[in-house]
């Protein structure tokens, strides 16, 4: 006889039941609910006893049926929970990769950005100190300017008044040459 699906370890009959009244009995019984092959045993008890102990056993094997059965519609809601989780988990993956390649070309752009900035920030800085300069130069020379004007109004007005007395001294000098000379 071939060798017939076994069931769990677990899910086994004791080797001593208490409706088995001896050791060899309770072998047969066990082998028959495991659907072990059974070796011929001349000390075991005949087919009878095998079926009655069997059909005490069914009440418990049906529970056991109804066990196994409820445990493989769990495993296989289990499965179907772990493979959508494992969809789940690629699906977050692969988000996760699109969200990092973006976040190195984000990243890669604001660096370009920044070295764009700082350049321009320079460039203004330069152009800034440029003006700054010019417009130095120019006040500068503006006060220069208003400084020379100044001194060159002086100058006049001072030229002026030498031009002034110069006239005076020399109408004086003529008026006392005439005197002296008509005297």
């Amino acid at each position: 006889m071939a060798q017939a699906h076994r069931t769990p370890h677990a899910l086994r009959m004791p080797a001593k039941t208490p409706l088995a009244s001896d050791a060899d009995n309770a072998c047969c019984v066990r082998d028959v609910i495991c659907n072990e092959a059974v070796p011929f045993r001349p000390y075991c008890a005949g087919v009878v006893t095998r079926t009655r102990n069997v059909s005490e056993y069914m009440p418990v094997l049906a529970v056991r049926l109804v066990i196994i059965v409820r445990m493989q519609a769990k495993h296989e809601a289990l499965k179907e929970e772990y493979a959508t989780f494992e969809r789940i988990l690629r699906e977050t993956e692969d988000s996760l990769q699109r969200v990092n390649a973006e976040r190195a070309h984000c990243a890669s752009e604001l660096s370009e950005v920044q070295r764009d900035v700082a350049a321009k920030h320079q460039e203004k800085t330069r152009l800034e100190d440029e003006i700054m300069e010019k417009m130095r130069a120019q006040l500068t020379a503006d006060k220069a300017a208003k400084y020379s004007a100044k001194i060159v109004q002086r100058l006049r007005e001072r030229t002026k008044d030498l031009e002034t007395q110069v006239c005076v001294c020399v109408c004086v000098c003529r008026k006392r040459c005439y005197d002296d000379a008509g005297r």
